[in-house]
């Protein structure tokens, strides 16, 4: 009788082995996982606020770029530009600057006072996109009304 009552307590034990290294290789499978998925997602993240980052220097370049040139064309020659024209800029490959702008005016030109105009410029990076504006008078001198990112 005693050595039947050992070889039950031995298949006893040796029945919760299996269980138990089978639940440690799970949880150690679950932990695993997590911290994979985690670092995944922190370099998704990354990644994603890199993309931001160049986007918006890229609409910042873009809207400077438009800006400079919005300025030659309407100091130096008579700007004919009405409240219903859009006059379109970019892209400037030479300096990198994928991003493309819009000019259009806001108000005509009064007695003494010049029209304003608003600039808006667009760029992306991967899967950012970021715009930048601008609300301007060039009258007497360039006077920014407004700036938008």
């Amino acid at each position: 009788m005693r050595a039947h009552q050992a070889n039950g307590y031995r298949a006893t034990r040796s029945g919760f082995v299996l269980p138990a290294v089978l639940g440690a290789m799970l949880v150690i499978t679950v932990v695993s996982f997590a911290m994979s998925l985690v670092a995944a997602l922190e370099l998704m993240a990354a990644r994603s606020a890199s993309e931001a980052v160049t986007a918006r220097a890229m609409a910042d370049s873009t809207l400077a770029l438009a800006l400079a040139e919005a300025r030659r064309d309407l100091t130096t020659a008579a700007a004919t530009l009405t409240t219903s024209d859009v006059v379109a800029y970019g892209p400037w490959p030479q300096y990198e600057v994928a991003g493309s702008a819009a000019l259009e005016q806001l108000t005509a030109p009064a007695e003494g006072q010049g029209s304003v105009y608003r600039l808006t410029a667009g760029a992306g990076s991967g899967k950012a996109l970021a715009t930048a504006g601008l609300v301007f008078t060039l009258e007497p001198q360039l006077l920014v009304l407004e700036r938008t990112r």
